[in-house]
């Protein structure tokens, strides 16, 4: 199992990416379309909306909003994959998921155009338009600028 955390500028772009390799399948029944996830595959949306927080806003000792916080542009999510089965070759090491892991990793670094969020703080891989992050890399920025992060719903703080 690997977590990533990924931007894309709506969340249509973001479908249309997990649909393309497979994450999500298309099913439509009686004109209404739906998701399905693929197995070993699961994401959230980051806070529960996708709105990632880039600074806080401010509050008058009331605790009433003076200004608000202020939201990058586009959504973020959490994504967690795994493989299970004929996905893991079991010659290839003692730690299967630890292997597993390693060749999602290389995936990305191979299909994706090095970036960086923040002014270099925060790297990624823009993979098809989106942008695929490790969430060690995000939790040190949040932490730097003082920023509440994401608590994956299994207890990962991000």
């Amino acid at each position: 199992m690997i977590d990533l955390v990924i931007y894309a500028p709506t969340k249509d772009d973001l479908r249309s990416f997990a649909v393309a390799r497979g994450l999500l399948e298309t099913v439509v029944e009686e004109e209404v379309t739906s998701y399905v996830k693929a197995k070993d595959f699961d994401y959230c949306w980051w806070a529960g909306s996708g709105q990632f927080i880039v600074s806080k806003g401010t509050y008058d000792t009331e605790g009433a909003e003076v200004t608000p916080p202020t939201f990058a542009p586009g959504v973020v999510a959490l994504l967690r994959v795994g493989a299970t089965g004929d996905e893991i070759d079991p010659g290839a090491t003692e730690n299967p998921e630890q292997w597993h892991r390693s060749q999602v990793a290389k995936w990305v670094k191979d299909n994706g155009t090095p970036g960086s969020f923040f002014g270099g703080a925060i790297p990624y891989y823009d993979v098809a338009g989106v942008r695929l992050m490790r969430p060690s890399d995000v939790k040190a920025w949040l932490s730097s600028e003082g920023l509440p992060g994401h608590e994956w719903a299994g207890g990962s703080t991000y």
